[in-house]
């Protein structure tokens, strides 16, 4: 991941990026209020208001909550974020949960998923809340009365 120009200034995106660099390992418990990639190895609880990025050399062991979580590298724990992407390459063991799950060819995933239930949008509710007054049942004709 390339964070400086080629003038050798920071690039502005690097800045809003925290960064564990391939080599580093760090145990601990993150908030994160920014963009977040790993190319090195953490382990702890992470909750982020942002995309965690865990690059082709990263791995994360322990709980992660997160607006995105895209794995190219080894994710083991638990997860719960918006949408979670698994690339090429990257492998999750443990339970997610989420609202959209993407996982591409050569992606592994082995563990539980729960999806997040989306809020569901009516918009004419006098379709739905039609009360029924009474039914009437022969064996020759079958009527609802609606109120």
């Amino acid at each position: 991941m390339g964070i400086f120009t080629k003038s050798g200034q920071s690039s502005a995106n690097s800045s809003n990026t925290t960064i564990i660099a391939a080599g580093t390992k760090i145990r601990g418990e993150l908030q994160v209020g920014c963009r977040m990639y790993v190319d090195g190895e953490f382990s702890g609880p992470i909750d982020s208001t942002s995309i965690i990025t865990v690059g082709k050399n990263g791995y994360i062991e322990g709980d992660v909550a997160a607006e995105k979580l895209i794995i190219a590298g080894g994710f083991s724990g638990t997860a719960d974020c918006g949408e979670i992407r698994i690339l090429a390459g990257g492998r999750v063991v443990g339970r997610i949960t989420c609202k959209t799950l993407m996982i591409e060819r050569g992606g592994i995933f082995n563990g539980q998923n729960r999806t997040k239930k989306l809020p569901i949008e009516i918009s004419d509710r006098s379709q739905i809340e039609t009360p029924i007054r009474a039914i009437n049942n022969t064996a020759d004709n079958i009527t609802c009365a609606h109120s």
